[in-house]
């Protein structure tokens, strides 16, 4: 005999078993599933691609802003001649004061920048596919960095949706060759040094950070009546595209009053192209001192001031010699590389009209010359649609729906003696 209560326990466990069972299939059919087919092997190529090609346009950007992604906490606003577009670079030396970028600092940078980017990459050259991606959790990336690479880890953390599957993309490693890190630590010691140094420093003695990928170190000079600052550019080669970067930071320098020591202000290594006249006045802390230099290009006057035209006869790089004297009889004596090049060859975008791009389609252009150039250039835009190749001149971008319509944009190409060249383009997105 089957007692009452005996069946009463039956049939809960029955119904238990028949609720496990359901919430099995529940929870185990959004379990991403293993990669087996080739839309899912491209979709991890799409971001995997993604990643590669931000960092790859990351390092140049980054180097211009000496590491930096945000503003940095403080810096010089610097804009180039005939140039709409301003740079914040940042101070490394302010002076007296260490005010380098750390290395934790710059990992955090550039993982901001990349997190900025990479989704709105692949997202955008998704939606002409045939599948969709579902953000499972927020995307996450780690970089690191070696004297002779970047290496990245990027996990999107999205799932690939398609007709049959949903499946998770697995995490990505990218290494790129590049030379970034090598010129931040230049950078980090050029600052070091200048700080050992208080407000003079040795523009000579850049030459002994030339080495490795590091080509060559410019610097330029911006002043006010109440700042003075020198630009450092350290130009390195870039592994990743056989081009050259420049990772630029500033050093500004304390204006001394007139009771300290007579001092002559840096002066910041010279490039004038022959034809042009040139001009440069020398600062002192002193204002009734005497001038005097050592070189056969020009004399200076009693007031600091260098005025010549330089000929084909003093092209080359000389080594300049300044001193100054007071009326006690104190001096100080400055050096200053002054190069003298021939006249810029001419350079010349190629014609390119009125061009169409579709909207969800990938629109690609590329800058091309009527002559061979055999130097680095440096490309810019006035559109907010794209940002052109820095270094490469190439343009690859999606339009997106509400983007219709006709835009005039200008290009603006410049190597690194001075020629410049523009071009319009007159885009058609439909």
């Amino acid at each position: 005999m089957v007692r009452k209560g005996q069946v009463t326990i039956f049939i809960i466990l029955g119904v238990l078993i028949v609720l496990f069972v359901t919430l099995f299939f529940v929870f185990t059919s959004f379990e991403p599933q293993e990669p087996a087919t080739e839309t899912q092997a491209a979709a991890y190529a799409l971001i995997a691609q993604c990643v590669e090609d931000v960092a790859t346009g990351g390092i140049p950007f980054l180097a211009s802003r000496g590491g930096y992604y945000e503003i940095p906490p403080g810096y010089l606003v610097y804009t180039e001649e005939y140039n709409p577009y301003f740079t914040t670079i940042p101070y490394y030396y302010n002076e007296g004061a260490m005010t380098v970028l750390s290395e934790d600092e710059l990992v955090t940078q550039f993982e901001l920048f990349l997190l900025s980017r990479i989704k709105q990459c692949y997202n955008s050259t998704s939606e002409s596919s045939d599948y969709t991606f579902k953000e499972l959790r927020t995307e996450e990336v780690t970089v690191s960095f070696t004297d002779y690479a970047v290496e990245i880890l990027y996990d999107s953390h999205v799932a690939l949706v398609d007709a049959s599957s949903t499946t998770a993309i697995s995490p990505i490693e990218i290494v790129l060759p590049s030379s970034y890190y090598s010129a931040y630590t230049s950078a980090v010691a050029i600052a070091e040094e200048q700080s050992s140094k208080g407000n003079i420093f040795c523009i000579t003695c850049l030459t002994n950070y030339k080495q490795g990928a590091i080509e060559n170190i410019l610097t330029e000079e911006v002043s006010s009546d109440d700042f003075y600052a020198i630009i450092y550019a350290i130009n390195f080669t870039e592994e990743s595209t056989d081009a050259t970067a420049l990772f630029s930071f500033a050093g500004r320098y304390a204006l001394a009053p007139e009771a300290e020591d007579l001092r002559i202000l840096p002066i910041a290594d010279q490039t004038i192209v022959i034809g042009y006249p040139y001009t440069y006045t020398i600062s002192a802390t002193k204002s009734a001192v005497q001038f005097s230099d050592n070189s056969d290009l020009f004399d200076i006057d009693s007031s600091g001031l260098i005025s010549f035209y330089p000929d084909e006869n003093s092209v080359g790089t000389h080594l300049i010699e300044i001193t100054a004297q007071d009326l006690q009889g104190n001096f100080d004596t400055v050096s200053f590389y002054l190069e003298i090049k021939p006249v810029a060859s001419p350079i010349d975008i190629f014609y390119i009209g009125t061009l169409a791009a579709p909207v969800g389609q990938q629109f690609n252009y590329t800058l091309s010359f009527t002559d061979e150039i055999n130097t680095t250039l440096y490309y810019f835009d006035d559109t907010a649609l794209f940002d052109i190749g820095f270094t490469s001149g190439e343009i690859t971008f999606t339009p997106q729906k509400g983007q219709e319509g006709t835009y005039e944009i200008t290009f603006t190409a410049t190597t690194q003696d001075g020629s410049t060249a523009e071009e319009r383009m007159t885009l058609v997105i439909y």
